[in-house]
């Protein structure tokens, strides 16, 4: 809700959240989120659903399997399913360690200083991403 203040978007926002023995704890940091960080007034809720019967959930679900593989092991295949949710290789998953986190901090000072502004993508993530180490 942070990036919508700053680029003036106000669209409906929908969070989406599995049934499980957390839901009381993400209800409570939805209505914190709701009541504290919602600076222009976005209308925005919280659904709650089965993995099972609920795509958005399944696809969540590859995501962050495949972004802890990453951190993990870069070099690990790809699986099936995340081959077919990201069939046109638009999602990337950059991998920091020992030999390069000297980036990550790099770009993180540019960004905290201003000198690269992060909703500039046409000035910032792009340049970026073309010459970042990209896990794929």
């Amino acid at each position: 809700m942070f990036l919508q203040s700053r680029t003036k978007n106000c669209e409906r926002l929908a969070f989406v959240h599995e049934n499980n023995d957390y839901q009381r704890e993400a209800l409570d940091a939805f209505n914190y989120v709701k009541h504290h960080g919602n600076p222009q007034g976005s209308k925005i809720d919280i659904r709650f659903g089965d993995k099972a019967s609920y795509p958005p959930l399944q696809a969540a679900d590859i995501l962050a399997y495949e972004g802890n593989k990453r951190m993990r092991d870069p070099d690990r295949p790809e699986r099936r399913p995340w081959k077919a949710l990201n069939p046109d290789r638009r999602i990337l998953a950059a991998h920091y360690g020992k030999a390069n986190m000297h980036e990550l901090v790099s770009r993180l000072e540019k960004i905290a200083d201003g000198r690269i502004d992060e909703i500039e993508l046409d000035v910032g993530w792009q340049r970026y991403l073309l010459s970042a180490p990209v896990a794929r």
